[in-house]
C-alpha cells in the first residue's frame, strides 16, 4: 500500500469520526436509553426494581470549591466542621444550602403563645400567656405568663393584643395603652418591641394593638409584655380576645 493510498484513507476515518462527534454534539445523548428525549436522559437499570447504584452522584466535598463558575453549580457539603451538610448551589455571589427536607404542612420555626386578659389592677399590667403551640415545642415554655426561649438565634418577633376601656367614665378625651416587651425583665429599647393604641375614653370603648421587631435571643431567655395605661389617672380596663405572641426562628 502506497504512501498516499495511506494518507487517503487516514484521512477518510479522521472524516467520519469528525462527523460521528458532531452528531453526538448534535443530537440528545441517553445513557441506558437509545431514544432520550432530553439532551441528557438517564434511565436506571430497572424501574420496577432498582439498584442502589442507580441515580446521580453529585460531587462531595468538606468545603467550598471557591466561587462558583456558573449560577446553578451544585454540590454535595460533607463533613464540614461548622456549616450544615447537605446540598449546596451557586447562586452568582455565594453557596446556598437547598434544605433537604421541608414538610409543606406544617412550619416547624414558628412557636406561638397565647392566653387571654390581663394580670393586676393598676393602671401597669402584665398581659396573660397560658400555653405555647409549636410543630416540636421542646424548650420553649409559659410560666405565670412568661415565655421561656427554648433555642438560641435570630427570630421575628410578633405580638397581637385587644383592650376594652371599662369603669367609670373621666373627662380625658382618649386611653391611651403602650404595650412593652421584656426580655429577662428589661425593656427592649423604645425602638424595639413597643406600641401605643389609643382609644376614645367613652364607655364602652375598645381598640386592638400590635408590633413586630427582630432580635437575638438565647435559650433559656424570659420573655413578658406590659401593658400599661398612661396619662390619666387609674381606671378600669381589661383585655378580651387572644393575646398572641409569636416566635419565628430566622437562623
Amino acid at each position: 500500500m502506497t504512501g498516499k493510498i495511506k494518507d487517503m484513507i487516514l484521512t477518510i476515518a479522521t472524516i467520519g469520526l469528525l462527523l460521528v462527534t458532531l452528531n453526538v454534539f448534535g443530537q440528545n445523548s441517553g445513557i441506558n436509553t437509545t431514544s432520550p428525549d432530553a439532551m441528557l436522559h438517564i434511565e436506571p437499570s430497572s424501574k420496577t426494581n432498582p439498584t442502589g447504584a442507580d441515580g446521580v452522584l453529585i460531587p462531595r466535598m468538606a468545603d467550598y470549591p471557591g466561587n462558583g463558575v456558573e449560577k446553578g453549580q451544585l454540590i454535595y457539603l460533607l463533613n464540614h466542621p461548622t456549616d450544615q451538610e447537605g446540598f449546596y448551589f451557586w447562586d452568582g455571589t455565594t453557596w446556598v444550602w437547598l434544605i433537604n427536607n421541608y414538610e409543606r404542612t406544617i412550619d416547624v420555626a414558628t412557636y406561638v403563645a397565647s392566653g387571654s386578659g390581663y394580670t393586676g389592677t393598676g393602671n401597669s399590667r402584665v398581659v396573660n400567656f397560658s400555653r405555647i403551640d409549636a410543630f416540636d415545642p421542646t424548650g420553649f415554655t409559659v410560666s405565670a405568663n412568661n415565655i421561656t426561649v427554648g433555642k438560641s438565634g435570630k427570630y421575628l418577633v410578633t405580638f397581637t393584643s385587644s383592650v376594652k376601656r371599662t369603669g367609670v367614665q373621666s373627662g380625658a378625651s382618649q386611653a391611651n395603652f403602650t404595650y412593652q416587651l421584656f426580655g429577662n425583665g428589661v425593656p427592649l429599647p423604645l425602638s424595639t418591641g413597643r406600641v401605643t393604641a389609643s382609644t376614645s375614653n367613652e364607655i364602652p370603648c375598645a381598640t386592638s394593638a400590635a408590633f413586630s421587631t427582630i432580635v437575638d435571643l438565647e435559650a433559656g431567655d424570659v420573655l413578658r409584655v406590659d401593658v400599661i395605661r398612661s396619662n390619666e389617672d387609674p381606671q378600669a380596663f381589661t383585655g378580651y380576645g387572644i393575646n398572641g405572641l409569636t416566635l419565628t426562628f430566622l437562623r
